[in-house]
């Protein structure tokens, strides 16, 4: 009996009992970025070229500025028109009998340009011919000195009788691409002139028309969208000023902002004449922009200021042969110019003023300048640079994508506290600055990973060359709102700021880099009821 007692009493006593949760902190390493940076990163790898011991030159092979002078080639739409109106009376025409007959002169205005030679890439003449005859003609129309493999342009369309009230319309357009134009008219003894013939007679397969007071033939011809592909002639002596100002220059697009202190620069600008028309040009403004620091540097060089003669190109081999461009060649160093402070100041846009004579003498070349379609003059940059430097303020940016594992509230309660870990390998001879901005699915920035930017240790050279990173490790305390943007977070930008401890320059080799992971040591509270 006592032992039944006691085994009621534990049982009672078992299920009486309340029983508490189990709980415990599980640490977690959870990645956020892994980035490794260099300096080519932020210039585009066709200015990037490798030496013979791994040091790295900046390079620029091509056009600085392109002056295209092809605006004498545009040529306004033009019509010309001829009507046949029988006054009184009446007349009968026989069948083949000519009652419109001849040879027109089209005048193009070129400006100050006498042209004697086009030839067409694009554009078109449209015949429109409106006739109230009481039976059907036929209009011939040609271009006798407008041919295409030696072929003149013809045409010869037939009209349908028509009449007072309800007049013939024939409306063509004919393509004049390839067309090779005269413009000396048909005595060789003009400029900016297109011949042309026409006639209109009765169908040779009508009957006899009568044609009665007010009947009408009106035949109009327009050229349209007409674009040569070459033009010849004289082009009169023409001044032209080009400016810009804030071109746009991509060649250090990754670099948000500040300056460099290059050691040596070296620049060949070629001024290239692809014009056969002698010109002189005169450089009133070269300035680079730096628009991150607000800042402006204008070069001032051997081309600044004073006039510059350019000789006329050549063809290869007669009209329409190809271009042999003149080039004017100057050398621009850190001796007569301030060519390393304008490249040091990282310009991201371009401004300039040119004036430009052609033919300042007049037409010294008896009317046979010449011009092909985009084509003028351009200034060509090629320079070699050795990336030898001290940076201020000197800004490199990228960008990585990023999402969290894990976006429910349960997740995120379980977080309770924890650090963000930089870990840094350091190569460049220079200490760094570097922040981490968090960016939502709009590209908007909803925090930073340290709450202000943090140093890097520089690489220690040895004999001008770092052999061995130095290793640098940073620590940042999380709150609840950190880790909420984290888990909103879809890309990260990393942005390192340069600023060179030193006055001199340091040599950057093309194993340099900066190894950067950032790791989130998070402490979660795992429970079970």
């Amino acid at each position: 009996m006592k032992k039944s007692i006691i085994f009621i009493l534990l049982i009672v006593f078992a299920f009486s009992c309340k029983r508490e949760p189990i709980s415990w902190d599980v640490d977690s390493l959870i990645p956020i970025l892994r980035t490794k940076m260099t300096v080519q990163q932020a210039i585009p790898d066709s200015m990037i070229s490798v030496g013979s011991n791994n040091e790295l030159n900046l390079i620029y092979k091509g056009t600085l500025i392109d002056f295209k002078l092809d605006s004498v080639l545009s040529m306004p739409d033009t019509t010309t028109t001829d009507i046949f109106s029988w006054p009184i009376g009446s007349i009968t025409l026989l069948p083949g009998q000519v009652f419109l007959s001849d040879t027109n002169f089209t005048r193009f205005d070129m400006g100050g340009a006498n042209l004697t030679h086009l030839f067409i890439q694009s554009g078109s003449i449209n015949l429109t011919l409106t006739s109230s005859l009481q039976g059907p003609s036929v209009m011939e129309y040609s271009l006798p000195t407008a041919t295409k493999n030696g072929v003149p342009f013809f045409v010869k369309e037939s009209i349908p009788a028509g009449s007072a009230s309800n007049p013939a319309l024939i409306n063509k357009t004919y393509d004049l691409s390839g067309y090779d134009i005269s413009l000396t008219g048909i005595n060789n003894d003009n400029y900016n002139v297109l011949a042309n013939a026409h006639r209109a007679y009765i169908d040779f397969s009508s009957a006899p028309v009568i044609i009665s007071a007010g009947d009408r033939f009106v035949a109009s011809n327009t050229f349209s969208g007409v674009t040569p592909s070459y033009a010849r002639g004289s082009f009169g002596s023409e001044f032209i000023q080009e400016s810009a100002i804030g071109e746009t220059l991509d060649a250090f697009e990754n670099i948000a902002g500040g300056t460099i202190n290059l050691e040596e620069v070296s620049m060949v600008f070629e001024i290239k004449n692809e014009v056969g028309i002698d010109a002189t040009i005169k450089v009133n403004d070269l300035t680079g922009n730096n628009t991150y620091n607000n800042s402006a540097i204008t070069l001032q060089s051997p081309l600044s200021n004073g006039e510059i003669n350019l000789n006329r190109a050549t063809e290869i081999n007669g009209i329409k042969s190809g271009i042999n461009p003149s080039v004017y060649t100057q050398n621009i160093d850190n001796s007569n110019s301030n060519i390393a402070a304008f490249v040091g100041n990282l310009p991201n846009q371009l401004s300039y003023d040119f004036d430009i004579q052609l033919n300042p003498v007049g037409n010294v070349s008896n009317s046979n300048d010449f011009i092909y379609n985009n084509t003028g003059i351009s200034i060509d940059l090629d320079t070699e640079i050795p990336l030898n430097f001290n940076a201020h303020d000197l800004i490199l940016i990228d960008t990585s994508d990023f999402e969290m594992e894990g976006t429910s509230q349960d997740d995120l309660s379980k977080i309770i506290s924890g650090y963000i870990n930089l870990h840094a390998d350091n190569w460049y001879p220079f200490a760094l600055d570097a922040q981490f901005y968090l960016l939502d699915s709009n590209n908007v920035i909803i925090d930073s990973v340290f709450s202000m930017p943090q140093s890097i240790q520089g690489g220690i050279p040895v004999f001008g060359v770092v052999d061995t990173p130095v290793y640098s490790f940073l620590q940042a305390p999380v709150n609840r709102a950190k880790i909420d943007h984290l888990y909103q977070t879809k890309s990260i930008i990393t942005l390192i700021k340069i600023n060179s401890s030193t006055t001199g320059t340091a040599q950057i080799f093309d194993n340099y880099f900066i190894d950067l992971s950032i790791v989130g040591d998070f402490k979660y509270l795992i429970s079970i009821e």
